[in-house]
């Protein structure tokens, strides 16, 4: 199988081309980095919003599956620049789905939990998507392109947690650094998601990729948790003072956008297809990194 990952320099994709060495035998990375080595795959630039780029790269890799990862994530910048969101999450997505049609390769594209607006929780895959952020819409705009794919799946994924494998940290690993620096930190209080790790949401997406399945499926963790009780889980688990973790609510905090109140996804349809996925709760899950107990 040659495998497509594009989006592979975030902290999500280097998880999945660690993981994606045992699940194909050809994989191929695209990335908005520079060119380098990671677990064995060259990240390959392309810029989704140049067609004969991206043309170009793509019949070079002549892929059978494409797991579509990159977008402007940050939702903050994509509401400072929501045209720019849209050429690279809606127009960068209608590139690749035109391109995989026609070669009839699967496409897995990876969304999220922001298409809701946090006010029906716990989500299931029937309950209709109602963003409330420029990202959240453009990912809304962006399964329905997905879904118009003969051999696709789309992936709604949580809040990921866990050390980060590249030279960026992730909040996981500001988390901890402010726990060892003592170095105070606001969290939510009153936003929920379900949180899940990154390498179990890599395990999940590389198996429905390499699986039959087709449509929707909601790919959370088992506990639906705080932003605030993260980090004293965090703390619990590190045996270190939970106290620079200072409890906010989102009304405290200025935002240019309503923040959802809870995105807690109902992840029953993927267990039910993928009964034997790994899926761990926050216990255990914590126990899997462990460096961080050194």
């Amino acid at each position: 199988m040659r495998l497509l990952v594009t989006g592979a320099s975030g902290q999500l994709g280097a998880y999945l081309l660690c993981e994606s060495r045992r699940a194909a035998e050809n994989v191929y990375a695209w990335s908005s980095s520079n060119p380098e080595q990671r677990f064995g795959t060259t990240l390959e630039p392309v810029d989704l919003t140049y067609d004969r780029e991206v043309v170009t790269a793509f019949q070079k890799t002549r892929p059978d599956v494409i797991i579509h990862m990159a977008a402007a994530s940050t939702p903050a910048e994509c509401r400072a620049n929501p045209q720019r969101a849209r050429t690279v999450n809606v127009e960068g997505t209608r590139r690749l789905a035109e391109l995989a049609n026609r070669a009839e390769c699967r496409l897995i594209t990876i969304s999220t939990d922001l298409v809701f607006d946090g006010e029906k929780a716990p989500y299931t895959e029937s309950e209709p998507a109602r963003a409330i952020s420029v990202y959240g819409q453009t990912k809304m705009d962006a399964e329905q392109i997905t879904a118009q794919h003969p051999n696709h799946a789309i992936v709604r994924i949580s809040l990921l947690f866990g050390p980060s494998l590249i030279h960026r940290p992730s909040f996981f690993d500001k988390q901890v650094e402010s726990l060892r620096t003592r170095t105070n930190l606001q969290l939510f209080e009153d936003e929920w998601r379900t949180p899940l790790s990154f390498v179990s949401a890599a395990k999940a997406i590389l198996q429905i990729a390499t699986s039959d399945y087709r449509g929707l499926l909601h790919v959370g963790g088992p506990e639906r948790m705080s932003r605030f009780e993260m980090g004293l889980r965090i703390a619990n688990s590190l045996g270190l003072d939970p106290s620079i973790f200072i409890p906010v609510v989102r009304s405290q905090i200025a935002s240019v956008e309503p923040r959802p109140r809870d995105v807690s996804l109902n992840s029953s349809c993927w267990r039910g297809e993928f009964p034997a996925a790994d899926w761990p709760d926050w216990k255990s899950a914590f126990a899997k990194f462990p460096t961080l107990h050194d």
